[in-house]
C-alpha cells in the first residue's frame, strides 16, 4: 500500500484560483475569470520560494496547490486541455513544477488538487470536453439550469472521460515524482462516473494520474461530508479526503480508516481561503492534536496572496507551531473519550495514551491530578454545555461536555414537545419502525440578519445525532420561506413544505436512524447573511461553541 504522509504531522493547502483564493463559488452575479494575459502574470508573481521559506519555518511536512477549479483557468501548462479549448487557457509558466522544486529544497512534499468533473464555470470547457451527461452532475457549482442545454446523450462520459485522463497525463509526465499525490475535489458521483469495468473508469482516470510517479497518492473528495470515509468504488485509493468544516467533531481513531491514511482538510479563516484567522495559535494546535494523537494529519487551508503568507497570520501560525511542539513535549498524544452526565449519574472522562503521564483536569471549579492512561468521573454541577480542561506544562486543550441531557421515550410512538421558551418549539414523534419525526415551529417576526429580508431565510435548524460507536453526523434545515433545504452529509438533498404561521415558520422532516437509542442534539444556528457563511464561532482550545447555544441535548429511545 502507499503510505501518505506516513510520518507527518501537518501541512498547507493553498487555493489559487483565477476567481479568487476561495473553494467557494463566485457571489451572486459571478465573479468573471481574469484574461489569460492577467492570468500568466499571477501565475508569474507566485513568490515559490518565499512560500518555501515560510512553510519550512512553520515546520511544515507538506503543501498543496491547486492546479484550478471552476474557472477553466490552470496554473500549469497544458497543451492537450489547450487544443481541445480552441485557445489557451492554461498558464505559460508552470507553477506547479516550480513549487515543487523549491519545496523540494526545503524538504517539504508538494501534492496538488485537481477536479472530478471540468471546470462549471466555463462553458466552453464544458461544450469542448462534452462534460455535461444527461444527469445533473452540477451539484455544487449549481448552473447546471443555464448550461444543460450542453448535455451529450452518454450517461459515461466516454469522451470527456477519455480527454481528462489525457489531460492529467501531461500534467503527471511532466511533474514526474515531483508530485507526491493527487487531492481530487467535487467526487459527487463515483459510480456514476468511475464503477465500471471497461475504461474509462475510475481505474484510467488514476493511471493517468500516477503516469509520471506509480507511487503518488490519490483520493476523491466527497465534499465536506464528516466523518472521512473512503468514497471512490474501487480498492486503490490511498487517504481520506477529509474535507472538514469542524474538525473538532468526528475525531476517530486512526491511523486508517476503512483502509485509508487518516487526513483532515480544513481552514484557518472564517472559510476556505478567507480570514480573519478562526483561532489562536494555540487553540490551532489543540485542534490539529485532536486529531494527529490519533494517528491522523491535517491540512489547514490558508489566505495568502502571491507574495507569501502576510505577516499578521503568519505572527499565529509562528505560535501555532510552537504551541502544537510544544504541547508534544509536555504531555503524549491521548485519545479522550467522554461519556456525559446525565441527570441521576455522574460522567467519564477516559484517556488512552501510549505513555504514562500526569494531567492536570480541571471540571467545574475544581482541579485534580488524573494518571493517564486512565478514567475521572465527572459529576455534574451544572445544565447545559460545559468544558472540561485538559492540562500540562502550560499547554491545554477543553473539550464541550453537555450536563443534564434528557431521556426522551419515544417507544410508544407518542409525540413530545419541547419549547425553548425564545424562538422554536420541537416536536419529537417516531413512526415506521426506526424513523424520527422532527417537527419545528420557528418563531420570528423579522429577519434577525441585515441582509436578509424574508424572516429566518438565513436561519438554519442544526441537527446532530450521536451513535455509541462516537459517529456525529450532522443535519443542516434551512428554510427560504417556502421549503426547507435538508442538506444531510450522507444523502441528496431533500425539500420539505413549509407552512407559515403566526411570526414564523413550521416543517416536519423524517430522519432514518440506524440505532434504538442515540443521543440527539438540536439548536439554532444563524448564517451571515449568505447560505455558504456561518457566522464565525469562538474557539476555545479546539472546541467551537456557536452563536447560539445548544436548544436540545437528549437521548432518544426509539422502541423497547
Amino acid at each position: 500500500m502507499r503510505e501518505a504522509f506516513k510520518n507527518a504531522h501537518y501541512g498547507f493547502f493553498f487555493h489559487f484560483l483565477n476567481t479568487g483564493n476561495t473553494l467557494a463559488p463566485p457571489p451572486a452575479g459571478g465573479q468573471m475569470p481574469s484574461s489569460i494575459q492577467t492570468w500568466d502574470e499571477k501565475v508569474a508573481s507566485f513568490d515559490v520560494d518565499r512560500f518555501a521559506t515560510q512553510l519550512k519555518e512553520l515546520k511544515a511536512d507538506y503543501a498543496f496547490i491547486t492546479l484550478g477549479q471552476n474557472s477553466g483557468y490552470y496554473c500549469s501548462p497544458n497543451q492537450y486541455y489547450d487544443k481541445l479549448l480552441g485557445r489557451r487557457q492554461t498558464s505559460k509558466r508552470d507553477l506547479v513544477l516550480d513549487f515543487a522544486n523549491a519545496l523540494e529544497k526545503q524538504g517539504i512534499d508538494l501534492y496538488v488538487y485537481t477536479t472530478s468533473m471540468c471546470p462549471m464555470g466555463d462553458t466552453l470547457a464544458i461544450k469542448a470536453l462534452q462534460a455535461l451527461p444527461p444527469w445533473n452532475s452540477n451539484k455544487n457549482y449549481g448552473n447546471y439550469e443555464k448550461v444543460k442545454h450542453l448535455r451529450v446523450e452518454d450517461p459515461r462520459l466516454k469522451f470527456f472521460m477519455n480527454a481528462w485522463n489525457e489531460i492529467h497525463r501531461e500534467w503527471s509526465l511532466r511533474f514526474g515524482k515531483k508530485v507526491k499525490g493527487w487531492w481530487v475535489d467535487g467526487c459527487y458521483f463515483p459510480k456514476e462516473m468511475y464503477d465500471f469495468p471497461d475504461e474509462p473508469n475510475g481505474a484510467s482516470f488514476m493511471a493517468a494520474m500516477r503516469a509520471g510517479n506509480p507511487d503518488a497518492v490519490i483520493t476523491f473528495n466527497p465534499g465536506a461530508a464528516p466523518p472521512p470515509r473512503r468514497n471512490y468504488p474501487g480498492d486503490d485509493e490511498d487517504y481520506t479526503a477529509g474535507e472538514i468544516n469542524n474538525p473538532q467533531f468526528n475525531v476517530l481513531k486512526g491511523p486508517y480508516i476503512d483502509g485509508l491514511r487518516y487526513h483532515i482538510l480544513t481552514y484557518v479563516g472564517s472559510t476556505w481561503g478567507r480570514g480573519p484567522v478562526r483561532g489562536t495559535g494555540a487553540e490551532l494546535a489543540a485542534l490539529t492534536r485532536n486529531i494527529t494523537d490519533t494517528g491522523g494529519v491535517v491540512s489547514w487551508d490558508l489566505p495568502f496572496t502571491t507574495a507569501g503568507i502576510d505577516d499578521d497570520l503568519f505572527s499565529v501560525l509562528k505560535d501555532f507551531r510552537d504551541a502544537y511542539w510544544g504541547s508534544l513535549k509536555a504531555f503524549p498524544p491521548i485519545y479522550v473519550r467522554i461519556t456525559q452526565p446525565e441527570k441521576s449519574k455522574a460522567g467519564l472522562l477516559e484517556i488512552e495514551a501510549d505513555k504514562k503521564a500526569q494531567l492536570n483536569v480541571t471540571w467545574g471549579k475544581q482541579t485534580r491530578k488524573m494518571e493517564i492512561p486512565g478514567s475521572l468521573e465527572l459529576p455534574q454541577f451544572a445544565n447545559g454545555e460545559q468544558f472540561v480542561s485538559i492540562e500540562k506544562g502550560g499547554y491545554s486543550r477543553n473539550y464541550s461536555v453537555w450536563c443534564g441531557r434528557q431521556t426522551i421515550d419515544l417507544s410508544d410512538g407518542k409525540a413530545q414537545t419541547f419549547d425553548n421558551g425564545k424562538n422554536a418549539r420541537f416536536t419529537l414523534q417516531r413512526r415506521n419502525g426506526n424513523t424520527l419525526y422532527v417537527t419545528v415551529d420557528v418563531r420570528e417576526k423579522k429577519s434577525i440578519i441585515p441582509q436578509c429580508t424574508t424572516p429566518w431565510a438565513a436561519s438554519c435548524l442544526e441537527i446532530y445525532l450521536h451513535y455509541a460507536d462516537g459517529i456525529r453526523n450532522q443535519f443542516a434545515v434551512l428554510p427560504d420561506g417556502t421549503r426547507v433545504r435538508i442538506l444531510p452529509q450522507f444523502r441528496k438533498m431533500k425539500s420539505v413544505p413549509v407552512t407559515k404561521i403566526k411570526g414564523g415558520y413550521s416543517y416536519t422532516f423524517p430522519m432514518k436512524v440506524k440505532e434504538n437509542a442515540f443521543s440527539l442534539e438540536l439548536r439554532m444556528q444563524t448564517f451571515a447573511g449568505n447560505a455558504r457563511d456561518f457566522l464565525p464561532v469562538n474557539l476555545f482550545g479546539g472546541i467551537a461553541s456557536s452563536a447560539t447555544s445548544k436548544e436540545l441535548h437528549a437521548c432518544i429511545i426509539l422502541k423497547k
